[in-house]
C-alpha cells in the first residue's frame, strides 16, 4: 500500500503526496492490522493487491488473442481502485478474486486464483463456524444461488492462517502527521490505513514519522551599516 505522506531521507517530510491530498479532510482512518487485505462483495472473496500492469502477455491471459499480440487489459478477475494508475509508478491497485461461492459449498478449493486455497479455505471455516450471541451459527447460504449472507466489507487474512474482519474507522484519528504520531504512541499503533470513497487508500507509518519536523531557517538579511550623518547647513 503506497504512502500517504512524501518521503524524504525515509522519513515523511509532512506533506502529502498529491494523490493523497483527500486524506487532510476526507474519508476514513483507522489502525492497520497485520495480515493480507480482503474485501467481501456479494460474498465473493477478494484480495487488495498493488503494482499491477494493465499490458498482460496474450500466454498469461485466459481470455488470449492471437498468440504473440500483447493486449492491453487487467489480469482475469482483477478490478483497478482507484480507477487511475499511481502517478509514481504507472501501475495499478485494485482487487483480485480470490474465489467464487460454488467453492464453499463443501470447501472444494478449485476454481481458485493463483493458488490462494488456503486463504480461501480460513474464509470458508469462518463462514461455517461463527456463531452468535445465541450460540446459533452466523451466517446462511442461499441454497440456489450458494452465495453466504456475511456483510460486505474489509477483512484481514492473519499469519496465524485465520480470516477476521478487519478493524472499524476511528474518527479521532488525526490528519496532522505530528498529532497523528502523538495519537499512534499514545495507542501502540505500528500504521494507520487511509481509504475513501473512490476506493483510493494509503498507509502512514510510525517508523517513518520523524519525532519533530526540520525546519530550515531563513537566513537573516545582513545589517546595514548605518551611513554619514547629513551636514548640517549654518545661516551666514
Amino acid at each position: 500500500m503506497t504512502d500517504v505522506f512524501k518521503e524524504s531521507g525515509g522519513k515523511y517530510t509532512g506533506e502529502l503526496k498529491k494523490a493523497f491530498a483527500w486524506v487532510a479532510d476526507e474519508g476514513s482512518a483507522k489502525p492497520l492490522a497485520e495480515g493480507v487485505e480482503l474485501m467481501v462483495r456479494n460474498s465473493f472473496l477478494l484480495k487488495r493487491v498493488t503494482g499491477v500492469s494493465k499490458l498482460m502477455p496474450t500466454e498469461t491471459s485466459p481470455l488470449s488473442e492471437p498468440t504473440g499480440t500483447p493486449s492491453e487489459r487487467f489480469p482475469a478477475g482483477f478490478t483497478p481502485e482507484p480507477p487511475i494508475a499511481n502517478a509514481e509508478t504507472g501501475l495499478y491497485d485494485g482487487w483480485l478474486v480470490v474465489g467464487d461461492n460454488s467453492a464453499s459449498m463443501s470447501g472444494d478449493t478449485s476454481g481458485l486464483y493463483d493458488g490462494m486455497a488456503e486463504m480461501y479455505s480460513a474464509y470458508h471455516y469462518y463462514l461455517m463456524n461463527s456463531r452468535g450471541p445465541d450460540g446459533r451459527q452466523m451466517f446462511k447460504q442461499d441454497k440456489a444461488s450458494r452465495k453466504w449472507d456475511i456483510p460486505d466489507g474489509p477483512y484481514r487474512f492473519t499469519s496465524n492462517g485465520t480470516f477476521e474482519p478487519a478493524m472499524e474507522p476511528d474518527p479521532n484519528i488525526p490528519r496532522d502527521m505530528m498529532k497523528l504520531r502523538s495519537f499512534m504512541v499514545a495507542n501502540g499503533l505500528d500504521a494507520v490505513v487511509f481509504e475513501h470513497d473512490s476506493g483510493s487508500s494509503g498507509v502512514a507509518h510510525l517508523g517513518k514519522i520523524p519525532e519533530k519536523i526540520q525546519k530550515t531557517e531563513e537566513k537573516a538579511e545582513p545589517r546595514k551599516k548605518p551611513g554619514p550623518k547629513p551636514k548640517t547647513q549654518t545661516a551666514d
